[in-house]
């Protein structure tokens, strides 16, 4: 995509449930509209705009991409500091929300747990290894195998479920805090 023009230049940033990404241009934007791949509830910022806002709120990404940008009001030569994400989230910030037990700490614990898990199948399968050398047993020497191969499987799709609970729960207050 082309970089240059009045408001091509990669200024704009985007901001999906708090996780910053970017800069993209105009038509990058545009582009992601157009695909769905922004939801409505994203935020988007430029230099010469105050704050975050719901894209759907910004002029030059609701204006069809054939009548062209909007004129740019932002000055190009004053680089203006982004603000805070979290300023346009109603001063949220992840210390905040973990205070206020709005952010699970669990998943994150289950995905350490899914790591001891598998070091745990790579140690019983590595004993049952040894164990079977020694006893000459192919019955040990399979299962061995087989905990090392699908042991860190099971443990994966065990943690994967948990996790799949504590997002249904997010999902869940989401929608709640959306009917409010």
């Amino acid at each position: 995509m082309s970089h240059g023009g009045m408001g091509q230049a990669s200024d704009w940033r985007v901001a999906v449930k708090g996780e910053q990404r970017g800069p993209y241009t105009l038509e990058q934007v545009r582009a992601m509209i157009a695909k769905g791949q922004l939801p409505a509830d994203a935020l988007v910022w430029r230099p010469g705009m105050a704050n975050w806002a719901p894209w759907e709120s910004v002029p030059e990404l609701v204006t069809p991409a054939g009548r062209g940008p909007m004129p740019d009001m932002a000055p190009r030569a004053s680089a203006a500091p982004m603000p805070p994400i979290a300023a346009s989230l109603v001063q949220s910030s992840p210390l905040a929300d973990f205070l206020a037990f709005r952010t699970m700490l669990t998943p994150v614990l289950i995905k350490v747990l899914f790591w001891v898990g598998v070091v745990a199948c790579f140690l019983l399968g590595l004993g049952n290894l040894i164990l079977a050398l020694r006893l000459n047993s192919i019955t040990e020497l399979v299962s061995a195998v087989l905990i090392i191969l699908l042991g860190p499987i099971f443990v994966r799709v065990w943690c994967e479920m948990l996790i799949l609970f504590f997002r249904i729960h997010e999902t869940l207050v989401e929608i709640k805090d959306q009917r409010k």
